[in-house]
Protein backbone atom coordinates (compact mmCIF):
# COMPACT_ATOMS: atom_id res chain seq x y z
CA UNK A 1 0.00 0.00 0.00
CA UNK A 2 2.63 2.46 0.76
CA UNK A 3 3.95 1.99 -2.62
CA UNK A 4 1.07 3.35 -4.57
CA UNK A 5 0.42 6.04 -2.20
CA UNK A 6 3.75 7.47 -2.70
CA UNK A 7 3.83 6.60 -6.52
CA UNK A 8 0.26 8.65 -6.40
CA UNK A 9 1.30 11.44 -4.16
CA UNK A 10 4.64 12.50 -6.38
CA UNK A 11 3.18 11.32 -9.81
CA UNK A 12 1.32 14.90 -10.88
CA UNK A 13 2.33 18.50 -9.74
CA UNK A 14 3.97 20.21 -7.29
CA UNK A 15 6.49 17.13 -7.09
CA UNK A 16 6.32 15.26 -10.01
CA UNK A 17 8.62 11.85 -10.07
CA UNK A 18 6.30 9.91 -12.35
CA UNK A 19 9.38 10.21 -14.54
CA UNK A 20 11.69 8.48 -12.29
CA UNK A 21 11.63 4.79 -11.03
CA UNK A 22 9.51 4.30 -8.13
CA UNK A 23 11.80 3.89 -5.62
CA UNK A 24 12.51 7.77 -5.97
CA UNK A 25 9.09 8.53 -4.75
CA UNK A 26 9.22 5.96 -1.74
CA UNK A 27 12.40 7.58 -0.40
CA UNK A 28 10.62 11.32 -0.56
CA UNK A 29 7.99 9.81 1.04
CA UNK A 30 10.13 8.54 3.75
CA UNK A 31 12.02 11.68 3.57
CA UNK A 32 8.48 13.17 4.67
CA UNK A 33 7.89 11.30 7.26
CA UNK A 34 11.28 11.86 8.82
CA UNK A 35 10.84 15.49 8.85
CA UNK A 36 7.76 15.38 10.34
CA UNK A 37 9.54 13.36 13.74
CA UNK A 38 12.14 16.06 13.23
CA UNK A 39 9.81 18.73 13.69
CA UNK A 40 8.30 16.53 16.41
CA UNK A 41 11.29 16.05 18.27
CA UNK A 42 11.13 12.39 18.09
CA UNK A 43 14.06 10.23 17.07
CA UNK A 44 15.03 9.76 14.12
CA UNK A 45 17.06 6.64 14.20
CA UNK A 46 14.38 4.23 12.55
CA UNK A 47 14.52 6.79 9.25
CA UNK A 48 18.41 6.63 9.32
CA UNK A 49 18.95 2.94 10.18
CA UNK A 50 16.01 0.68 11.32
CA UNK A 51 18.56 -2.02 12.68
CA UNK A 52 20.13 0.79 14.64
CA UNK A 53 17.53 1.22 17.04
CA UNK A 54 18.27 -1.67 19.30
CA UNK A 55 21.92 -0.55 19.71
CA UNK A 56 23.74 1.25 22.16
CA UNK A 57 25.82 4.40 21.94
CA UNK A 58 28.86 2.45 22.45
CA UNK A 59 27.70 0.07 19.85
CA UNK A 60 26.55 2.67 17.22
CA UNK A 61 30.07 4.60 17.80
CA UNK A 62 32.09 0.82 16.55
CA UNK A 63 29.40 -0.01 14.27
CA UNK A 64 30.31 3.56 12.24
CA UNK A 65 34.28 2.87 12.66
CA UNK A 66 33.57 -0.64 11.44
CA UNK A 67 31.75 0.63 8.25
CA UNK A 68 33.85 3.22 7.64
CA UNK A 69 37.16 1.00 7.22
CA UNK A 70 34.85 -1.28 5.43
CA UNK A 71 34.80 1.65 3.33
CA UNK A 72 38.41 2.02 2.60
CA UNK A 73 38.70 -2.13 2.66
CA UNK A 74 36.18 -4.53 2.17
CA UNK A 75 38.27 -6.95 3.27
CA UNK A 76 38.41 -5.75 7.22
CA UNK A 77 37.85 -8.71 9.28
CA UNK A 78 34.60 -8.22 11.56
CA UNK A 79 34.77 -8.71 15.55
CA UNK A 80 32.61 -11.63 17.00
CA UNK A 81 28.90 -10.37 17.61
CA UNK A 82 29.00 -8.45 14.03
CA UNK A 83 27.89 -9.63 10.59
CA UNK A 84 28.99 -8.14 7.67
CA UNK A 85 25.83 -7.59 4.71
CA UNK A 86 26.11 -5.95 1.70
CA UNK A 87 23.70 -3.39 0.61
CA UNK A 88 22.82 -2.26 -3.28
CA UNK A 89 21.98 1.54 -3.66
CA UNK A 90 20.75 2.51 -6.75
CA UNK A 91 23.01 4.41 -9.14
CA UNK A 92 21.13 6.80 -12.16
CA UNK A 93 22.76 8.05 -15.13
CA UNK A 94 21.46 9.97 -17.63
CA UNK A 95 22.47 8.95 -20.80
CA UNK A 96 21.07 7.70 -24.22
CA UNK A 97 19.73 4.32 -24.06
CA UNK A 98 22.24 1.85 -25.52
CA UNK A 99 19.64 0.42 -28.58
CA UNK A 100 19.32 3.87 -29.77
CA UNK A 101 23.33 5.00 -29.26
CA UNK A 102 24.14 1.94 -31.41
CA UNK A 103 21.47 3.42 -34.25
CA UNK A 104 22.99 6.99 -34.46
CA UNK A 105 26.79 8.68 -34.43
CA UNK A 106 28.94 8.69 -31.19
CA UNK A 107 28.93 12.99 -31.71
CA UNK A 108 25.43 13.09 -31.44
CA UNK A 109 24.99 10.90 -28.79
CA UNK A 110 27.72 12.75 -27.19
CA UNK A 111 25.78 16.07 -27.53
CA UNK A 112 22.27 15.08 -26.66
CA UNK A 113 23.80 14.15 -23.37
CA UNK A 114 25.76 17.06 -23.23
CA UNK A 115 22.17 18.95 -23.70
CA UNK A 116 20.57 17.63 -21.11
CA UNK A 117 23.26 17.93 -18.47
CA UNK A 118 22.97 21.81 -19.20
CA UNK A 119 19.33 21.68 -19.02
CA UNK A 120 19.25 19.83 -15.78
CA UNK A 121 21.68 22.39 -14.42
CA UNK A 122 19.82 25.56 -15.90
CA UNK A 123 16.20 24.02 -15.21
CA UNK A 124 16.43 21.42 -12.76
CA UNK A 125 15.28 18.32 -15.26
CA UNK A 126 16.68 15.82 -17.25
CA UNK A 127 14.85 15.34 -20.42
CA UNK A 128 16.57 11.50 -20.97
CA UNK A 129 15.08 9.00 -19.00
CA UNK A 130 17.50 7.76 -16.17
CA UNK A 131 19.69 4.46 -16.72
CA UNK A 132 19.04 2.31 -13.04
CA UNK A 133 22.37 0.26 -12.14
CA UNK A 134 22.57 -0.49 -8.58
CA UNK A 135 26.26 -1.02 -6.58
CA UNK A 136 26.74 -3.23 -3.47
CA UNK A 137 28.71 -1.79 -0.63
CA UNK A 138 29.51 -3.66 2.48
CA UNK A 139 28.06 -2.61 5.82
CA UNK A 140 28.53 -4.22 9.48
CA UNK A 141 25.58 -5.09 11.28
CA UNK A 142 25.46 -6.17 14.95
CA UNK A 143 24.02 -10.11 15.51
CA UNK A 144 21.56 -7.97 17.80
CA UNK A 145 19.56 -6.62 15.58
CA UNK A 146 18.95 -10.24 14.48
CA UNK A 147 18.35 -11.73 17.81
CA UNK A 148 15.40 -9.58 18.65
CA UNK A 149 12.85 -9.68 16.45
CA UNK A 150 13.47 -13.82 17.30
CA UNK A 151 13.44 -12.49 20.83
CA UNK A 152 10.04 -10.46 20.17
CA UNK A 153 8.52 -13.83 18.60
CA UNK A 154 9.46 -16.04 21.91
CA UNK A 155 7.89 -13.19 24.25
CA UNK A 156 4.80 -13.54 21.70
CA UNK A 157 4.28 -17.07 22.10
CA UNK A 158 5.02 -16.76 26.06
CA UNK A 159 2.51 -14.11 26.68
CA UNK A 160 0.00 -16.67 24.71
CA UNK A 161 1.00 -19.52 26.59
CA UNK A 162 0.36 -17.76 30.19
CA UNK A 163 -2.75 -16.52 28.61
CA UNK A 164 -3.91 -19.93 28.33
CA UNK A 165 -2.95 -21.03 31.52
CA UNK A 166 -4.74 -18.00 33.19
CA UNK A 167 -7.98 -18.71 31.73
CA UNK A 168 -11.12 -19.65 34.18
CA UNK A 169 -11.56 -23.43 33.35
CA UNK A 170 -15.48 -24.38 33.28
CA UNK A 171 -16.19 -27.36 35.55
CA UNK A 172 -19.16 -29.62 34.81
Amino acid sequence: MIPQVSFLSFSRPPKDLSFMPLVESLLTLLLIFRESAKAKGQSMILYEDPDLAYQTADDLQLIKALNDKLKKDPNYPIPEGFIKVTEKTPVYEYKVPADIAAKISESKVIAVELLDELVNGAVGFHFLEPMVSFEDFPKVKSMVSAIKPQQAEALKLMKKAEQGKNKPSQSV
